[in-house]
């Protein structure tokens, strides 16, 4: 048995007869969506201010970009960090003999894989400005991920409150800074450094509130124990790479088609859609110890949990998709300005996504936090290789209209196998 999950199902443990999670739920989901609200309307205003200052060809290689080292890094963020939520919740001391490991772990296999990316590129055809933009983004993607990890603990310990303290400065300070560098003619590799010294700062920050308000973990590594880590994490992480290949391979395979201008029409479009995200980030990340408690006896329990997250987010989430398949030119124009109106289309076809991810984004968390990592595996591996598929057929007939429409189909199928899945697992054990 790996060690990270050595200990009994939650049933059996004591901290599974806790105070009912209901106030501290909405309280730590107050807090997370907070955090999450704030960076994103910092991210919202600086995306902006760069669709407008850049044009669409220079939003689109930032864009493009930026999904690529998304996706290349993505087994840095292996589902190490959830998996530490769940065994924390489980078991405080496995805080202590994991971390370490967790980051480095982590640190290798991410700049591993950037370094490669970086090799590879020169022979693709991408223009050196791309290839610089890429290796800036990839190495903030890095470091992002390292912090996360201590926010993971965070989560774990239920110490929401300090989640802000690390996230609200970063975006805020990368905001500000690269909206005024906009402003003074800043590049577009401009504004990849700066993404990248906020990254750069958040992490130490985070390290700093770990050590003095939650744990000091041992910093010991013991290489040996990777290999079982990677083992432990694979199958969250499998999960995880292909979530992040349905929600990013589109900008990328826009790219192989179209020109720079394309994507980043695309990419104003689907920012907008990703500004809604934080209403699932928040209530799951606040649910996810709750989720993890809670046993085979805590059914009815654990029910009642899902429906209430599931409310939380979709009483927003439904008007804000009315909005953006009614008035997208609106939208659009008050966004960016002019250059825009062609991505239209692709944000009314996206629309319905605004319902749909956060279907499939929280019915995954519970199944995450109750161990049935195996179907959550089996469903995005599927929809990933669909919309893979969906895009090498939409993308060149329709342009940015195919892969929008190839987006909101996979999300539909991934909500639908997801929240089969839930149904299944909360019924099968009454």
């Amino acid at each position: 048995m790996v060690e990270l999950d050595e200990r009994p199902p939650a049933a059996t443990l004591p901290v599974a007869a806790a105070a009912p999670p209901g106030g501290r739920l909405v309280a730590n989901a107050l807090y997370r969506t907070v955090s999450d609200l704030a960076s994103k309307l910092a991210l919202a205003v600086l995306y902006i201010v760069m669709a407008r200052q850049l044009g669409t060809e220079g939003f689109g290689v930032f864009s493009f970009a930026f999904s690529l080292a998304v996706l290349v890094t993505t087994l840095a963020n292996f589902g190490e960090d959830k998996l530490l939520v769940r065994s924390i919740a489980r078991d405080g001391t496995a805080l202590n003999r994991t971390f370490a490991d967790t980051l480095a772990l982590q640190g290798s296999i991410g700049l591993g894989a950037l370094a490669i990316t970086e090799a590879l590129l020169p022979f693709t055809g991408v223009a050196e400005t791309t290839q610089i933009v890429v290796a800036l983004l990839g190495l903030a993607i890095v470091l992002d991920v390292l912090t996360s990890t201590h926010l993971a603990i965070f989560q774990a310990r239920e110490r929401m409150a300090l989640i802000p303290a690390v996230i609200v400065p970063q975006r805020l300070g990368v905001a500000v800074v690269g909206t005024y560098a906009l402003f003074r003619g800043a590049d577009v590799v401009g504004v990849a450094i700066i993404y990248l010294v906020g990254s750069l700062l958040a992490l130490p920050l985070a390290i700093a509130l770990l050590r003095g308000e939650v744990a000091r973990p041992p910093m010991r590594l013991r290489v040996r124990r990777w290999p079982r880590l990677l083992v432990a994490a694979l199958p969250i992480g499998m999960a995880t790479a292909f979530a992040t290949i349905l929600f990013r391979v589109d900008m990328v395979m826009l790219r192989g088609y179209e020109s720079a201008h394309a994507v980043g029409a695309y990419a104003g479009a689907y920012r907008l859609f990703e500004m809604t995200l934080f209403l699932s980030a928040g209530v799951g990340a606040s649910a996810l110890p709750a989720f993890s408690r809670m046993g085979p006896a805590d059914l009815p329990a654990l029910r009642a949990l899902l429906r209430k997250t599931l409310l939380l987010v979709l009483v927003p989430s439904v008007p804000l998709a009315i909005v953006a398949a009614t008035m997208p030119e609106e939208l659009l124009h008050l966004a960016y300005g002019g250059g825009y109106d062609s991505a239209a289309d692709a944000l009314r076809l996206l629309a319905p996504a605004i319902v749909l991810y956060p279907i499939s984004f929280l019915c995954g968390y519970m199944l995450v936090a109750q161990g049935h990592v195996r179907p959550l595996v089996t469903v995005y591996g599927i929809v990933a290789a669909e919309n893979v598929a969906l895009n090498l057929v939409l993308i060149p007939a329709f342009s940015l209209q195919g892969a929008a429409l190839g987006t909101t189909i996979s999300e539909a199928l991934a909500a639908i196998g997801l929240g089969l899945v839930a149904r299944a697992k909360l019924r099968q054990e009454r």
